[in-house]
């Protein structure tokens, strides 16, 4: 699925216009607590989608589209089913990094049971994120980023985990628990690659710096900084991953801890499922 906004994604959606604007009224329902698999594509607009790919839709898994197309329907459908897993992560990146605008929900007590069922308890701290690098983090940006940085995980998790069917909260909890470090370090070693100058970007236009002491409430030690971005010099920036494969990485980071943190049960259906 792939909509455009003509208005930056600022339209209202309401009860008076909500056909107005697809790619805003899609987006709601994601951060409302939709599930990605509930969504039916027009049977009429199929051809239509076709002939006329978006941008998420294109370039790596066009290379090859000759070859598999001729072999057989097998291959078709799997190239078919790619195109659908890639375009429902690149829609998840958007919507964990977009800002909603929204006042948080007054509580006094908030779990993470709480936020994965009720995703709309965290729409205050959903802001936009920009990692433009301008500043020098202080205390007050370290603890935006770090709950910023929390937010977009939990999102991540949340809903790579709703494309898989029978996931429980609890299992969602423990695939949170288990990837949410390493899932936030690689974004932050992707922005890093992508930054002009040897800096940590953070996602409110602030950064830290390997030489530099951090504030005192930082959520990354020196240690951890300096060897972040070691290790993003060294091995993740000479890949040059494309936006398509990050996405997947992302989701592998996701799903792929959870065969060890999954419920029993979870596991035993896994397992009966999975062809032998």
């Amino acid at each position: 699925l792939s909509y455009s906004c003509r208005f930056d994604g600022r339209c209202s959606i309401s009860t008076a216009g909500r056909n107005a604007c697809r790619y805003c009224r899609f987006n709601r329902c994601l951060k409302s607590g939709m599930k990605l698999e509930a969504v039916r594509m027009d049977k009429k607009n199929e051809k239509a989608l076709k002939r006329k790919r978006s941008d998420v839709d294109s370039d790596e898994f066009d290379e090859n589209q000759e070859n598999i197309e001729t072999v057989g329907p097998a291959n078709k459908r799997q190239r078919m089913d790619h195109r659908l897993l890639t375009s429902s992560l690149m829609l998840i990146e958007r919507t964990a990094s977009d800002g909603n605008g929204k006042l948080p929900p007054i509580r006094s007590y908030v779990s993470l049971a709480m936020v994965i069922d009720e995703p709309e308890i965290l729409d205050g701290d959903r802001t936009e994120m920009s990692f433009r690098a301008c500043a020098p983090a202080d205390e007050v940006a370290c603890a935006e980023s770090e709950r910023r940085l929390l937010t977009w995980a939990i999102d991540w998790t949340r809903q790579v985990a709703d494309m898989e069917d029978a996931i429980s909260s609890s299992d969602k909890i423990c695939l949170l628990r288990a990837c949410c470090v390493p899932l936030t370090l690689l974004e932050l070693g992707v922005r890093a690659a992508g930054a002009a100058r040897h800096v940590l970007p953070l996602p409110n236009n602030t950064h830290l710096l390997p030489d530099v002491q951090p504030p005192s409430n930082c959520f990354l030690t020196p240690n951890a900084i300096h060897a972040l971005l070691t290790w993003t010099e060294r091995h993740l920036k000479p890949l040059q991953l494309s936006p398509k494969e990050l996405v997947l990485v992302k989701a592998l980071v996701v799903l792929n801890i959870g065969e060890t943190v999954l419920s029993s049960r979870r596991l035993l259906r896994q397992s009966y499922h999975t062809p032998k």
